[in-house]
């Protein structure tokens, strides 16, 4: 169930054009392979149709009220429908997709949970751009850009890793679905002075949210947002700050 509320969530953020670009393209590769998934969609964007087609809830539901009203006064069914009542149900069935459509998006707004928070922060750390590469790339950087995150964790084993490839491991894991072990690779490249410090600060927060462990990340949320300094200064704005603040209060 929690799945589906996720994919959802998803779905409405990609119809409202909230998604980062890094998860546009991956639910679009889900959709090209997960028909379930695009009839979700299908769903959804004929509810929002709805709504630009026939305006408000509060305008749509009142027609349909009206309607049952009315047919519930017929003493016989008409023996011609005409167009005027095909169009009024036409109406009734838009307010039905339009109440589903407004239900959803008000009831997955209000749950906020540690993968929520941990999907709405993610970037990906860019390999091209990033400190150093002049120098050219490394067998895991190689990797970690082909997305071969398996091999990239295999690279654990080597003697020969500098903290840049720490820091592509420890992502790795995070893209394998094994925060814990996210964690310990990241805190200690957190922990110690190194170039890529305040990366491994923001992924490891990520890492703490992806293993549900939103009190351990809350320390370093608030510490990143506090430093206007720091790279990912804007990943963790104040409503990012409040949302975990109010979840592990609870």
């Amino acid at each position: 169930m929690d799945d589906l509320l996720h994919d959802d969530d998803l779905l409405v953020r990609y119809l409202d054009g909230e998604l980062p670009p890094p998860q546009k393209v991956e639910l679009e590769e889900r959709l090209q392979r997960d028909s379930q998934l695009q009839e979700r969609l299908t769903n959804l964007q004929i509810a929002a149709e709805a709504i630009r087609q026939f305006g408000t809830a509060q305008q749509v539901n009142t027609i349909h009220q009206e309607m049952m009203e009315e047919l519930k006064g017929r003493s016989a069914p008409a023996k011609v429908v005409s167009m005027r009542r095909t169009f009024r149900l036409t109406m009734a069935v838009a307010a039905s997709i339009l109440i589903v459509f407004i239900g959803v998006r008000i009831y997955l707004s209000s749950q906020v949970s540690t993968e929520a928070l941990y999907d709405d922060a993610f970037v990906d750390f860019q390999v091209s751009v990033s400190r150093g590469a002049a120098a050219g790339f490394s067998d895991i950087e190689n990797a970690y850009q082909a997305k071969k995150y398996e091999a990239v964790v295999q690279s654990i084993r080597s003697t020969k890793i500098n903290s840049k490839d720490s820091l592509l491991i420890g992502l790795s894991y995070l893209h394998v679905n094994k925060p814990a072990q996210a964690v310990g690779i990241l805190h200690h490249l957190a922990s110690s002075e190194n170039e890529f410090r305040q990366d491994a600060e923001f992924y490891l927060a990520l890492a703490y949210l992806k293993s549900k462990q939103g009190k351990k990340a809350l320390p370093l949320v608030e510490k990143i947002n506090g430093n206007t300094a720091h790279l990912y200064h804007e990943r963790f704005d104040n409503s990012f700050v409040e949302k975990l603040r109010k979840l592990t209060d609870n």
